[in-house]
């Protein structure tokens, strides 16, 4: 957003931020996650995970930023 600003063109710019849907820890791969997770929480304390019809397997973040044009 720096740059956007310094090259003037911040006004003219739609930014979109997206993520993937929920998180998945065994998925078959010998990848340690299950171990590494410690204490976080990757669902946020929602309930099910990726290939869940729960919240956790279907929310997803979207933000958007439009100088002048999408309210904060």
């Amino acid at each position: 957003m720096k740059t956007l600003e310094q090259e003037g063109i911040m006004e003219n710019t739609l930014i979109v931020f997206s993520s993937d849907n929920g998180p998945v820890l065994n998925d078959g791969y010998y990848d340690d996650a299950v171990e590494k997770i410690g204490n976080h929480d990757p669902k946020g304390g929602l309930r099910g995970g990726k290939y869940s019809i729960f919240e956790a397997g279907t929310r997803v973040p979207f933000i958007t930023y439009w100088k002048g044009k999408i309210k904060p």
